[in-house]
C-alpha cells in the first residue's frame, strides 16, 4: 500500500479509479482517459480547497502518471487498473469491461482516515461491500452507488443489476443516483429510506432532491458538452461539500449544477472545476 502524505484528510473518497476508452459512432477510439468516481470526487474537493485522500485499487501506471496530483492516495497494490470501453449512441452509454482492479477491504483504509469531515463512497465495479459505511465515523457521508448496479457479462458487457437497497448499511447523509438507477416511485422510496437527502440526477435536465417530505427541482446550468464522463461525480462531490456546510439544498444544488456544467466542457479529469469557474457560472 502506498503511504499517504496527508495524515488526516478532510475529504476521503473510496472506490476504483479507472481508465475509459471512448468509441465514437463511426468506430473511432480515443483514450484510454483517466477517470473513476473516486478520482473525480477527490480532485473536486482538492480544487475547492480541502485536503483530500482517495482509497483505491489500481495499477502502478495510474499513480505514476500523476493523475491524482495534490491528492493523498492509499492504494491496494498489484493488478491492473479498471478500464472500460464506452460507446455513446444518441446520448446513451454502453460499457464493456477491459480490465479490473481488485477488492478494497477495511485494512486498506489508513486508521487516521476513518473519521473524515466528508466521506464519499463511490464503488465502480462492486469492489466495496454494501456495509462499508461501518468502516467510518464521518461527519458527513455521501454514497454514489453506481458500481453496485454493474454486473459483467461473459463478453465483458456491463449490465444493470439492481442491488437490494435494504442490505446497504446506513443511514447516509446523502445518496446520489441517476434517473436510470431510480426510475419509479417505489425505487425512489427505497433509496430515501436509507438516507437523509436523496438526489436523483437527470443529466442535462438537472436533478430532483428529496428531503423529508419535500421534492426540490434543481435545474441544470447551460453548457456546451465535450465529455459527460465524471459530471455526475463532480456534481455529487460539489453538492456534498456545499450542503455539509450550509444545509441549504437549493444553494448546494445550484453550486453542484454549476460545477457539473464546467466539467462537461472539458475531457476527463481536465473537467474538474476550480471554485472561481463555478462561481462565474452561478
Amino acid at each position: 500500500m502506498d503511504r499517504p502524505s496527508t495524515p488526516h484528510p478532510e475529504f476521503v473518497s473510496i472506490g476504483h479509479v479507472s481508465y475509459d476508452a471512448h468509441v465514437s459512432s463511426d468506430g473511432g477510439r480515443s483514450g484510454p482517459a483517466p477517470g473513476g468516481a473516486a478520482a473525480f470526487a477527490a480532485l473536486t474537493a482538492r480544487s475547492l480547497g480541502l485536503s483530500a485522500g482517495v482509497v483505491t485499487a489500481c495499477g502502478d501506471d495510474y499513480i505514476a502518471a500523476g493523475w491524482l496530483r495534490g491528492v493523498s492516495a492509499s492504494v491496494v497494490p498489484g493488478g491492473a487498473t479498471t478500464t472500460f470501453e464506452d460507446r455513446y449512441t444518441d446520448g446513451v452509454r454502453t460499457q464493456r469491461l477491459l480490465s479490473s482492479a481488485g477488492k478494497i477491504a477495511l485494512g486498506d483504509v489508513p486508521a487516521g482516515w476513518r473519521q473524515p469531515g466528508i466521506l464519499v463512497v463511490c464503488p465502480l465495479l462492486d469492489e466495496l461491500p454494501l456495509d462499508c459505511l461501518r468502516w467510518f465515523a464521518a461527519d458527513f457521508s455521501c454514497l454514489i452507488p453506481q458500481g453496485w448496479f454493474r454486473a459483467v457479462g461473459p463478453d465483458g458487457a456491463i449490465n444493470i443489476a439492481r442491488p437490494l437497497v435494504e442490505t446497504i448499511a446506513g443511514p447516509w447523509d446523502l445518496i446520489v443516483v441517476s434517473s436510470d438507477e431510480a426510475r419509479t416511485e417505489p425505487e425512489i422510496a427505497e433509496w430515501r429510506s436509507v438516507c437523509d437527502v436523496l438526489a436523483v440526477t437527470h443529466a442535462e435536465r438537472g436533478a430532483v432532491l428529496y428531503r423529508g417530505g419535500e421534492a426540490l427541482d434543481v435545474p441544470a446550468v447551460g453548457a456546451t458538452p465535450v465529455d459527460p464522463t465524471g459530471a455526475g461525480d463532480v456534481w455529487a462531490a460539489a453538492f456534498a461539500i456545499s450542503y455539509s456546510r450550509s444545509r441549504d439544498p437549493r444553494a448546494a444544488g445550484a453550486f453542484a449544477a454549476a460545477a457539473a456544467a464546467v466539467c462537461v466542457e472539458r475531457p476527463g479529469l481536465e473537467g474538474v472545476p476550480a471554485r472561481a469557474e463555478i462561481e462565474a457560472r452561478l
